[in-house]
């Protein structure tokens, strides 16, 4: 398979998972889960140092100059900033629906806040 095929599924791994582990703890509760918090940063520096890998092994095992690591670097710091914006989305928008569904638009509205704000959906 070609680096840029596995640098491709590198980037859509971090996408599922950041997305699906934002909706499990969105929908399973109130941060009982506290060591969810560092396996998604830890998975998250993993997947997104391996898209760097990818990235460094296409251009042949070396930037061209310093701006080209630079730029590579920054995409490794985007990506993982990505991936947590997606977590906290994902939660946001599930955890309204924990304990019970929201009665209203603005209730889910109410939760939706809550949860980005507080970073847990209760």
């Amino acid at each position: 398979m070609r680096a840029v095929h596995l640098r491709n599924l590198t980037l859509y791994a971090c996408i599922a998972f950041a997305v699906l582990s934002g909706a499990y703890l969105g929908l399973r509760g109130c941060g009982s889960h506290s060591w969810y918090w560092d396996l998604q940063g830890a998975l998250g520096v993993l997947l997104s140092t391996i898209w760097v890998a990818f990235t460094i092994h296409i251009n042949r095992g070396r930037p061209k100059n310093e701006r080209g690591l630079f730029i590579t670097v920054g995409w490794c710091a985007g990506i993982y900033l990505g991936m947590h914006a997606l977590f906290m989305t994902s939660m946001a928008v599930t955890g309204p629906f924990y304990p019970a569904l929201p009665s209203s638009l603005n209730d889910w509205w109410q939760g939706f806040l809550f949860t980005w704000r507080e970073g847990v959906p209760c």
